[in-house]
């Protein structure tokens, strides 16, 4: 976070060796490394502080700069005195209050001197120095709200101290001159001067302030003669004595800061460092970790900066000055400021829920105290005063965070009328609601600067007012909110795939650099401190909608590829300082970036995450002056690093989740409140050894790409088992390798223990679940839509596991008139995808309304044609809700893709005829193929089929394929969908025993169909494929309905399961490629043994050998090919030839795997006339991978 004019920045000086002159201290304090980040664009500071204190106590090497926004540069060669104020890490100057010089003699120069760099020591709570003009060691320690000074003078002759009320950090020089609006000092007595100041320059603030020494001066004159603001302290001195000086301060009065000197009263120095020391090494001691020693500096230094801010400004009677300059007093004693939120946000707060719960609570109410005194929540407050610093309403996600973790403290109500308040209300001067409610966006031509980053912060912002409200129950709020916070979609530009300043009447704003830097300040443009590329990722809280808009997974990562990997170069008309830390155009240095590399993690690609993540490590956090590669900003740099190296980061920092990195050491402990304590193992984590294999929590395997806050506060151990290269298959046993292409049917609206079977589903590679929610459970009075609470749970526990979520909006609603009411649905709909907003993937529309409650409510036929070949009335009446339904939805969240027909062949065909709307993203059929194979379906266009249907919806053998071509054909004709979601097929394994459309299959059979038609689907490049359905439905041998699971009732696998498990895992990265040409001669073909006799036609008898080809992720090609027979027939393994054209690529092997047995074996081939020759292959009843290598 950063927020100035253009500096010059200062020529890096060579960093002096031997520099970590740490004081002496024990246990973890003694790695901590103030100096880390006082060089470069770190700016932090050495100085003596408390964690939260008030005061910074801390030396000054320089000022009017940019440079000096804490007032200390490492490489600088003389000091300037010891100030009472300072910001740690950030972009923007103030404070450097009550500076205070101690001399003997004064050089020609003035008040500074030079400094020997081997004399100066800093550790938490302390700090040393000697200055050479007099030879007088320096020495620095705090308290909560007072410095404290000893000062040894080694030489003879009188000794003095400096006061300065005037001095601060300021911009320029001229600008120190009209700094001190006010000022009083009162010389009480030989001991004690009071005062106050009242400044100005990032806010006007009051200090007051009680100056108290050990020792009685002589003579107190002003050095700046009429305006009193320059003390000079004389004391008569001998050769080696010491003197010892307290000033405490206040935002409040002189009495309050007499007050407040008394947490010091009858402590000497050394006393009070004692102290200060111990307070550090409690704090410190909340996490340990087993490393080097340069590992124990970076980590233990990022703990001591996050903990340097937010200070507590409260007296130490709980009285405080707020926004409105007045004062109030709290009852806990603390009044939280320094709230830099544009960064802090992110990680620092979350972190603070984890290691101080009760702090962060006290901070939330210190947000409330601010909205009580000023009507809008903090932005980027400074000793109680609002700066109006960056962008958002930041405080409305830590607040949202602590309450939706359940942490004490506040009052939810009072909050969240807060929220509501500031996000409402045009408090803000950088947000105007009515625009933004108007446009769904901010427009570049009515919102001048930054309309782009204003937009995605605030769509943020209202993401977490929006689960604020539905904590509270808060249903039209909620609505309001989660709309808004779909703003992002509105400046998502498909063309060039960033995010991209839109005009008010729609228009994109040209030209349009996506690399030039934006720059409020000095350059203006649609971004905040970064340009199209960086900002482009700000959706913090819907990467899954990130994901859709991108175009799918894929499109996403190769996006994020493109962003690590182009050029470094930045551009901009105004200040690019901000921009730094570089990995391509990913930033680290800025705040903004500081999630980008976890996004691999949600989109699939968990190894480039893990690669990433100890690059950055090694490259932007090193125990050096200049180790940070951007400011600290108030502890959110070093946030960063401690969630990083544990393993994990808050990528929706107010959604109680947590990423999976990747950690970075072997042991980490976090000691919790209460006695807990949660550890973080990763045995064999090394340099080489960056990649996870595997996570198990307390001993049982962990799926998913998130742990939550509720886990790690609960206690227990975390593993992580590490290796040199990606995970196989798995990728990680954190997100699963799940395919995206496959998923399966649920049954957990009907009670299936989703504890249970949620993991399995995982376990098996598949990436969707299809569920039901049924409209007559949610609306029992018109208009008031409650989802089920048990509901709600497996759809939490669905996404715990990464499993994508098909929700079928079913059945009709008996308060109507019309069960099945077209307007009443749409309601319904809408509802659905607002109060789901983000947990639901995709909306489906009616299950099979020609086979259950539709076509019996409006009559009909399951084909859609009566006895005289006429159309039902009702296949158009689902059209019609469909797309009425379709629209409801894209309304709410256009990002929710929603599909419908699923009746049979016949009728969808004779509905896309109809016309489907174009919010309709995809149309979904249930091809069973009831008695025969997978290639055949019961659907033709023989003479006894179409006599049946009245329209062909395959070719005349009833071939699988052709049914998939002719759906695309007739879709594409009458502009329909082009997605194929195929939401329901699948093997039943029963015995017959009555008349029944469906055959009974063996469990091997069921394995070899159901990889046959998998494969099928994703050699054809349907959209999803989803089987039918993952548990045993019963017990009855006899009904079909009870046996098409994967798994039986009591869970025990199949056949079907390892045997869909290994196809899901193994193609998890195929993509179809038509590219390569594979002729297949069969050595004899199978005889004409099983027709199958369906409505007066022959349908064809198996006996071709299907052949899809595809790509890996390696960009192998993989040949799939399989026996198109009966399984487990009576003929031996099948012979044929193959004859493959890889164009020019050469191919050194083959190998085959065998999808059933996950055994693989070398191919023999011969290459003529380039092409690829296998003779005599045995292909089996079921599909093998042939990879070219």
């Amino acid at each position: 976070m950063k927020r100035r004019k253009i500096y010059t920045i200062m020529v890096m000086l060579t960093i002096i060796v031997g520099w970590q002159n740490i004081s002496f201290a024990q246990g973890n304090l003694k790695y901590v490394n103030p100096f880390i980040g006082t060089e470069a664009t770190g700016h932090t500071y050495p100085g003596a502080t408390v964690p939260f204190g008030m005061v910074q106590l801390s030396p000054e090497t320089g000022n009017y700069n940019w440079a000096y926004c804490s007032g200390y540069r490492y490489t600088d060669k003389e000091i300037h005195g010891f100030s009472h104020t300072h910001l740690n890490g950030t972009g923007a100057m103030d404070l450097g209050d009550i500076l205070i010089f101690p001399y003997q003699t004064l050089a020609d120069k003035g008040y500074k001197s030079g400094f020997s760099k081997s004399s100066e020591k800093a550790s938490p709570g302390f700090y040393e120095v000697t200055l050479n003009a007099d030879n007088i060691k320096a020495e620095l320690t705090a308290a909560a709200h007072t410095g404290v000074h000893r000062y040894t003078f080694n030489k003879s002759g009188s000794a003095y101290l400096l006061v300065d009320l005037q001095h601060g950090l300021v911009d320029k020089e001229k600008d120190l001159a009209g700094r001190v609006l006010e000022s009083k000092v009162n010389i009480e007595n030989k001991t004690t001067i009071t005062g106050y100041i009242r400044s100005k320059r990032w806010v006007d603030k009051k200090i007051f302030f009680v100056l108290q020494t050990t020792k009685s001066f002589t003579t107190a004159s002003f050095a700046d003669g009429e305006r009193k603001r320059q003390i000079v302290i004389n004391f008569p001195s001998t050769k080696g004595a010491s003197i010892e000086m307290k000033i405490a301060i206040s935002s409040v009065s002189i009495e309050g800061a007499r007050k407040n000197l008394t947490e010091t009263t009858g402590k000497n120095f050394d006393a009070v460092r004692a102290e200060a020391e111990k307070t550090w090494t409690t704090y410190l001691n909340k996490m340990a970790i087993e490393g080097n020693d340069a590992q124990k500096q970076n980590f233990y230094t990022s703990m001591y900066h996050l903990a340097i801010q937010p200070n507590n400004i409260a007296d130490i009677d709980g009285k405080y000055r707020a926004q409105d300059d007045k004062i109030y007093t709290s009852p806990t004693k603390t009044y939280f400021s320094t709230f830099s939120l544009w960064d802090t946000y992110r990680a620092a707060h979350p972190m603070y829920t984890i290691l101080m719960p009760e702090r962060a609570g006290q901070m939330v109410q210190s947000m409330i105290g601010h909205f009580n005194a000023a009507g809008t929540l903090p932005v980027w407050t400074l000793f109680g005063k609002e700066t109006w610093t960056m962008i958002g309403n930041h405080a409305v996600p830590v607040i949202a965070d602590a309450m939706l973790k359940n942490i004490k403290g506040f009052d939810y109500e009072k909050a969240y009328q807060a929220v509501k308040t500031t996000l409402t209300n045009n408090g803000n001067p950088k947000y105007d609601w009515s625009i933004l409610n108007k446009y769904g966006y901010l427009p570049a031509d009515l919102v001048k600067i930054e309309s782009v980053s204003r937009t995605l912060e605030a769509a943020f912002d209202d993401w977490c007012a929006a689960q604020m409200a539905k904590k509270l129950n808060k249903t039209s709020d909620y609505g309001f909110f989660i709309k808004r916070a779909g703003a992002y979609a509105n400046v998502f530009d498909q063309k060039s795939g960033l995010m991209r300043g839109k005009k008010s009447d729609g228009s994109w704003v040209n030209p349009f650099d996506p690399l030039k830097i934006s720059h409020a300040e000095s350059s203006g443009g649609d971004f905040t401190e970064g340009n199209a590329w960086q900002y482009t990722w700000h959706v913090q809280q819907d990467v899954p909608g990130l994901i859709r808009l991108m175009g799918g997974e894929k499109a996403f990562t190769n996006k994020l590829d493109s962003l690590f990997n182009m050029d470094s170069k930045i551009t901009g008309d105004g200040s690019t300082l901000d921009v730094t830390g570089l990995i391509g155009q990913y930033a680290h240095g800025n705040e903004p970036s500081h999630h980008i590399t976890y996004l691999y993690t949600l989109a699939g690609e968990p190894w480039k995450t893990q690669e990433l993540i100890p690059k950055i490590l090694k490259e932007q956090y090193k125990n050096a002056p200049d180790g940070l590669s951007g400011n600290d900003d108030c502890g959110q740099m070093s946030a960063w690093y401690l969630f990083s190296t544990l393993g994990f980061y808050p990528v929706n920092p107010a959604e109680g989740k947590y990423v999976f990195g990747a950690p970075a050491f072997k042991k980490a402990v976090i000691n919790l409140e209460g006695g807990k304590t949660f550890t973080v193992e990763a045995p064999e984590v090394s340099t080489k050894n960056i990649y996870v294999q595997k996570i198990e929590l307390n001993g049982k395997p962990y799926y998913g790409n998130t742990i939550n806050h509720s886990e790690i506060m609960a206690g227990g151990r975390l593993v992580f088992t590490m290796g040199s290269k990606p995970a196989a298959l798995m990728q990680v046993g954190l997100k699963k390798k799940v395919n995206d292409k496959l998923g399966t049917c649920t049954h957990f609206a009907q009670g299936w223990n989703y504890e249970n079977i949620m993991p399995m589903i995982a376990d098996a590679g598949l990436g969707w679940i299809r569920d039901d929610l049924n409209w007559n459970d949610v609306e029992k009075q018109k208009g008031v839509y409650v989802i089920p609470a048990q509901t709600l749970k497996w759809i939490k526990a669905a996404h715990a596991h990464n499993l994508k979520l098909i929700l079928l909006l079913n059945r009709g609603n008996s308060l109507y008139s019309n069960p099945y009411d077209p307007e009443a649905y749409a309601q319904f709909s809408a509802a659905m995808a607002k109060q789901l907003k983000g947990d639901v993937d995709v909306f489906e529309m009616q299950n099979e309304p020609a086979n259950f409650g539709y076509t019996k409510y409006y009559g009909g036929h399951w084909n859609g044609i009566d006895a005289s070949g006429k159309q039902e009335a009702w296949v158009t009446n689902y059209v019609t809700l469909l797309n009425k339904a379709a629209k409801a939805i894209k309304a709410v969240d256009p990002t929710v893709k929603v599909i419908g027909l699923g009746s049979v062949a016949p009728v969808n065909f004779r509905q896309l005829q109809a016309g489907i709307a174009p919010e309709v993203d995809g149309l979904t059929d249930h091809p069973y193929s009831y008695r025969t194979v997978p290639e055949i379906i019961p659907y033709s266009g023989s003479a006894g089929i179409l006599k049946r249907d009245g329209i062909a919806t395959a070719d005349d053998k009833g071939t699988f394929s052709s049914q998939i071509e002719m759906y695309r054909a007739q879709s594409a004709k009458y502009n329909g969908p082009k997605e194929i979601w195929l939401t329901e097929f699948g093997y039943s394994v029963f015995q017959p025993a009555k008349k029944t459309l469906f055959a009974g299959f063996t469990e091997n059979a069921q394995a070899k169909y159901l990889q046959r038609r998998l494969m099928m689907g994703l050699g054809m490049d349907i959209t999803r494929l989803m089987q039918y359905d993952f548990k045993d439905d019963g017990k009855d041998p006899y009904e079909p309905e009870h046996h098409f699971g994967l798994v039986d009732p009591e869970l025990n696998p199949k056949v079907a399961y390892n045997a869909v498990k290994r196809l899901a895992e193994t193609t998890a990265d195929f993509i179809s490629d038509p590219s390569i040409n594979v002729s297949v001669f069969p050595v004899a073909d199978r005889p004409d043994t099983y027709p199958i006799i369906w409505d007066q036609s022959m349908l064809a008898a198996p006996g071709t050998i299907p052949v899809y080809t595809f790509k890996d992720r390696l960009n192998q090609t993989v040949i799939a090919i399989w026996s198109a027979e009966r399984a487990d027939g009576d003929f031996s393994t099948r012979l044929a030839n193959l004859t493959i054209d890889a164009g020019n690529k050469p191919v050194k092997s083959m190998t085959m795997t065998d999808l059933m047995t996950g055994t693989s074996q070398e191919l023999e081939f011969t290459t003529k006339q380039g092409k690829l020759n296998i003779d005599n292959m045995n292909i089996p009843d079921y599909p093998v991978l042939i990879y070219l290598k």
